[in-house]
């Protein structure tokens, strides 16, 4: 019977705190993904084009794509906050 009540306890962790997903390498995201990327200083460098498609270079490898709403968007502190360091930044 013990064994039965710590199955229930992982499973009742793992509904309550469900891991967040990660996107596979390559893949495109939405803005507000990107955002919450930049807010946990996941982000290790970026490259933005004129068309205001933003390229994420991550810290755990993976490279990912969004598009911002506007140009330099990421750039501003309610975006990418100064506690997370330096990050790499190309513009086009």
């Amino acid at each position: 019977m013990k064994p039965l009540c710590v199955l229930a306890v992982i499973g009742s962790l793992a509904a309550c705190n469900p891991a967040a997903p990660t996107a596979p390498s390559g893949s495109d995201i939405p803005w507000p993904e990107a955002v919450e990327l930049f807010q946990s200083c996941k982000v290790d460098s970026l490259f933005q084009l004129h068309d205001k498609t933003v390229t994420l270079n991550l810290k755990d490898g993976r490279t990912l794509t969004t598009t911002a709403p506007y140009l330099d968007a990421m750039l501003y502190d309610d975006v990418m906050p100064p506690r997370c360091g330096d990050v790499g930044v190309i513009m086009e």
